[in-house]
Formats: structure tokens, C-alpha cells, sequence
């Protein structure tokens, strides 16, 4: 069986997975107050979370699940 995920629906599912954590919390009310939801695209929302991961975190030091590097 194959579907196809719209990526809005991607892009929302993505948006409620982030840490339950005040500081994601006023990133994510702070882009849904400020991005139309029908033009926000999984590739959007991505670069937006990795670069607030940056910006959270610019040591570079892991400390959630967001940061995976390679071996």
C-alpha cells in the first residue's frame, strides 16, 4: 500500500512532536501566529527548527533529540 502525506500535515505533525519545553513552546506559538498555516511546508518548518535548535544551542553539544550526528 502507498499514500501520499500532504506536507502541511508533515509539517503540523512535525510541529506537535517538538519537546514539551517552554522554550519550544513560545517558538511554536510564536511561528503559528506568525506564518499562514496553509502555506507552511515540512522543508519550512525544518529549517526554522534547525535553526532555533542552533540558536538554543550554539555550543553544539547535544542535548535532545533534535542534534544527530553520523558515526
Amino acid at each position: 500500500m502507498k499514500f501520499t502525506i500532504d506536507s502541511e500535515l508533515l509539517a503540523f505533525t512535525l510541529l506537535n512532536s517538538l519537546p514539551k519545553t517552554a522554550e519550544w513552546s513560545t517558538f511554536t506559538s510564536a511561528l503559528i501566529n506568525s506564518v499562514d498555516p496553509a502555506k507552511l511546508t515540512f522543508d519550512d518548518l525544518e529549517t526554522r527548527i534547525v535553526a532555533e535548535a542552533g540558536r538554543l544551542n550554539p555550543s553544539g553539544t547535544p542535548e535532545s533529540g533534535l542534534i544527530a550526528k553520523g558515526k
